[in-house]
């Protein structure tokens, strides 16, 4: 291990993290990118870092990585949540549920400054270089399968800034639509786990939407479309000369909201830690990751069954409690939500006249 290069693939955040971490810790290392520009999936459009699922503050564990939080525009401490007939509901913390960053490949975006601290540590990046996985240590290359998909436009408006969700069935289905304001810049999205050809159509629905809620110029206005990936692996460490998957690559993702940039760097973070031999990354990632999808796992059906009903009741208890407070209630892990997760995933994989598609997340869950 002293003498060879660490190899990883992908240079993602979970990829990146890693190779913050091992560069840190005096390991050559080396990062071969498929793409020819760090964060080429997205284009510079606002996302969040969550902050709820644990009682300290996420840019704390960050740093504890090894990685500095430059990235960071904004604290997130108030969200406006919309039903169906548009009627809001106001939920605030008294600290910050996330913060926001930026994703792509812009100056001040998250994975450029992920780019910019691998390389400063002393890591190798290579762009255009796809390198196959029995010959790399990580596996970082993202999602392999569409489970969710989002398209986003970014643009310039007159908006003050704000933070804004719909939850509404018939555009939104159990998805949602988000417009997140900094300064001027804004960020319009939609995702979906299910009825993928319709995700432009529905788009242009959530636009209109959103004028109704307040008029906006949209100016200069960009779009992508991108897609998420979850599910559960039996052991995404290292076996048989496999490399060690981390971030999507090894399905570590949020089954609810899709929010999945904090599970992505733990989980480069706790594969760097393995191949310096500091922790097992199989216990280490039950420990902080997978106990918390179990709990996504049954979130996301507590959701499905709240857009029957319209969203109401769910977002009238979210705004009557402070929301951080509400969301660690939410994700907290425990023996009951580990039972109905393996409970949701074994009628999930078996139950028949699944409609979502060949490979479906919700019915191949195991």
């Amino acid at each position: 291990m002293a003498d060879r290069v660490i190899k990883i693939a992908g240079a993602g955040p979970s990829g990146l993290a890693a190779a913050i971490a091992l560069s840190k810790a005096g390991k050559s290392v080396q990062v071969f990118e498929r793409a020819k520009q760090v964060g080429s999936k997205f284009i510079n459009g606002l996302q969040i870092l969550e902050n709820y699922s644990s009682r300290g503050d996420v840019l704390e564990l960050v740093r504890s990585f090894g990685v500095e939080t430059d990235f960071v525009l904004a604290p997130a401490a108030e969200v406006d949540f919309y039903d169906k007939r548009l009627r809001r509901y106001r939920a605030r913390c008294a600290q910050p549920y996330a913060y926001f960053v930026k994703r792509g490949p812009g100056p001040d975006t998250l994975d450029t400054s992920l780019l910019n601290q691998a390389r400063t540590a002393g890591a190798e990046v290579v762009f255009e270089s796809p390198v196959q996985p029995q010959d790399v240590d990580i596996l970082a290359t993202g999602p392999r399968t569409a489970d969710g998909v989002a398209r986003e436009i970014i643009f310039k408006t007159d908006l003050a800034d704000c933070n804004r969700v719909i939850l509404d069935r018939a555009i939104t289905e159990t998805g949602f639509a988000y417009l997140f304001v900094i300064n001027g810049q804004a960020t319009l999205g939609l995702a979906l786990v299910s009825d993928f050809p319709s995700l432009g159509e529905r788009v242009e629905k959530v636009l209109a939407k959103f004028q109704e809620i307040e008029p906006f110029a949209v100016d200069a206005p960009v779009t992508k479309s991108t897609h998420v990936n979850f599910f559960f692996r039996s052991h995404p460490a290292r076996a048989n000369g496999s490399p060690i998957a981390v971030g999507e690559a090894a399905g570590f993702q949020d089954l609810l909201w899709g929010i999945g940039i904090r599970r992505s760097l733990t989980s480069g973070w706790l594969a760097s830690q393995a191949l310096l031999g500091r922790a097992d990354y199989r216990s280490s990632t039950r420990g902080q990751i997978e106990r918390y999808m179990n709990a996504s796992i049954v979130n996301r059906l507590v959701l499905e069954v709240c857009a029957r009903t319209g969203f109401r009741p769910m977002l009238w208890v979210a705004s009557r409690f402070d929301f951080r407070k509400f969301g660690l209630i939410l994700t907290r892990p425990g023996l009951l939500k580990s039972i109905l997760a393996g409970a949701i995933k074994w009628i999930w994989k078996n139950r028949s006249g699944c409609k979502h598609g060949p490979d479906c997340t919700w019915c191949r869950a195991s």
